[in-house]
């Protein structure tokens, strides 16, 4: 389950780097030239995942048993909600992006604005996909740690009973 919610996550953060380069003016000469995407079918494929991610962290609420699996799947929330409120961000910087080129040259600096908030904002995403990714790893390390203790354990047991016998 939260394996598929990091799937969505990196499916939003792949979708986002798009979105960055089709917004954005090429720089300079050298830079590669900005893929062509179509917008609208970015934004439908952003909520789609969402919607996706949404729908897993309120399964996950429903078979969460234990505290800690309640508290991993309320994070895992907090998570979605999270990405959502950066996609939404996004969205509101290359609207202003737009309309600045629209006005023209005028709007130029405001264009450089938007352009560089753009920039942090993707950091920020990027930073926060890190950090998830990190915990992601550091949880399957405990996860492992303790399935191979109680695997020793049972398996203790059991050779115990069978000796016994």
């Amino acid at each position: 389950m939260r394996n598929r919610i990091l799937a969505l996550m990196i499916a939003a953060i792949v979708s986002s780097g798009l979105a960055g380069a089709a917004g954005a003016e090429t720089p300079s000469r050298f830079a590669a030239p900005a893929p062509s995407v179509d917008l609208r079918n970015l934004d439908q494929e952003e909520a789609g995942a969402l919607l996706e991610a949404r729908a897993a962290v309120a399964e996950m609420r429903l078979l969460a048993r234990t505290p800690e699996e309640r508290a991993l799947a309320e994070a895992d929330g907090q998570t979605v909600e999270r990405v959502s409120l950066l996609i939404a961000e996004r969205k509101r910087l290359r609207n202003e992006m737009a309309a600045a080129q629209a006005r023209g040259a005028a709007g130029r600096d405001q264009l450089l604005a938007a352009t560089r908030q753009m920039q942090e904002t993707q950091m920020s995403f990027n930073l926060q996909y890190l950090q998830l990714q990190s915990q992601m790893q550091h949880e399957n390390r405990s996860y492992t740690a303790i399935s191979n203790i109680m695997k020793t354990r049972h398996d203790t047991v059991k050779n115990s009973i069978s000796n016994v016998r």
